[in-house]
């Protein structure tokens, strides 16, 4: 339960599920999500303009500190797979989120496919932070 009287990063944990069992980089430090729609307008010669707006599944973002190998070490097997004709990996994501209440709120996204965006920069002294996007057919509420 938050603390606060709204929710907070920190509210948030993530299940990143793959068809070989649970990524688990180490430090997850940022989780973006959105919904992606495709919008319709109709101008009747009669009327006022029509708008409407159909979903077209979602699109996000991790970013992790790294602190092991998990990511590279899945994005590697992706790519060999790939190579050798294999079928792409089989991905769900579950958000789960403390509500400032009490209540517990679950969304599963479906469909997911995964994108190594950056490896991050190797400094002398400084965290290496990575990113992974993600495109999902639908976000479904669990609880």
């Amino acid at each position: 339960m938050s603390a606060l009287q709204y929710n907070i990063g920190r509210d948030t944990t993530l299940n990143i599920v793959t068809s070989t069992g649970p990524l688990r980089p180490s430090i997850l430090t940022n989780f973006q999500s959105k919904q992606e729609t495709a919008d319709l307008k109709s101008t009747p010669l009669n009327s006022d303009p029509i708008h409407s707006t159909i979903p077209q599944g979602w699109s996000g973002s991790f970013e992790f500190d790294r602190a092991n190998s998990a990511i590279d070490d899945y994005f590697s097997v992706q790519e060999d797979n790939y190579f050798a004709g294999a079928p792409s990996d089989k991905i769900s994501i579950m958000e789960t989120v403390n509500e400032v209440g009490g209540a517990i709120s679950q969304y599963q996204y479906v469909g997911v496919t995964l994108k190594l965006e950056d490896t991050g920069s190797r400094k002398a002294d400084d965290k290496q932070v990575q990113k992974v996007s993600f495109r999902a057919s639908r976000r479904k509420k669990v609880l």
